[in-house]
């Protein structure tokens, strides 16, 4: 009998540590969406400084920023809610 409560204590403990674990892997997850983000954010200054030649497309690169910005805005409310859990 004894045999038996520990071992259904221990799948209890797994089954907790699961969770966790996904937790953890979302978070790098959007560490690196973060870092992808920055890298676009340095290739649209460099090519609005491209730009500054041409005029006509800047209005293109600032819809650009826009989403990103708000890409950005959601990432931060999903790491909120990660931390309240």
């Amino acid at each position: 009998m004894r045999c038996i409560c520990t071992s259904s204590l221990q799948q209890q403990q797994e089954q907790q540590q699961q969770p966790q674990q996904q937790q953890k892997w979302q978070q790098q997850q959007q560490q690196q969406q973060q870092q992808q983000q920055q890298q676009q954010q340095q290739q649209l200054e460099q090519q609005q400084q491209q730009q500054q030649q041409q005029q006509e497309h800047q209005q293109q690169q600032q819809q650009q920023q826009q989403q990103q910005q708000q890409q950005q805005q959601q990432q931060q409310q999903q790491q909120q809610q990660q931390q309240r859990a």
